[in-house]
């Protein structure tokens, strides 16, 4: 069971209608979604190929992307990040991991201290 408020980033394999994921816990639906500090879509920006299918229509605007659908061929590519449960040993990933990693990649110490709701589980 996760607790908090549980954001669904859709995936190709989530066809249901709004109403039925809220019926079944979820906070927000989204296609796709976009913070001050990442964007969060299901697939890795267009131009990343997996065994040589175009996943994306999303450009690389230059932002952080959390992302999922390509289970285990990275963790974090550019500036893109993996949040899919299969990447992190089947455990969600925390805000605070994503932030490390940001921070790390950005020299960006300032977003170590923002909090967030755990989105990052919700990609599967």
């Amino acid at each position: 069971q996760l607790n908090g408020q549980k954001i669904l980033i859709r995936g190709n394999h989530d066809h249901w209608k709004e109403a039925k994921y809220k019926r079944l816990g979820f906070f927000e639906v989204y296609n796709f979604h976009s913070t001050p500090h990442f964007e969060m879509f299901h697939f890795p920006y267009k131009g990343e190929e997996i065994d040589d299918r175009k996943l994306s229509s999303l450009e690389d605007k230059g932002g952080w992307l959390l992302h999922g659908h390509v289970h285990c061929s990275w963790k974090v590519k550019k500036k893109m990040i993996n949040v899919g449960v299969d990447q992190w040993g089947y455990f969600p990933v925390s805000e605070e991991e994503i932030f490390k990693i940001i921070a790390a990649e950005g020299k960006r110490r300032d977003l170590l201290s923002i909090n967030l709701p755990r989105i990052a589980a919700l990609f599967v």
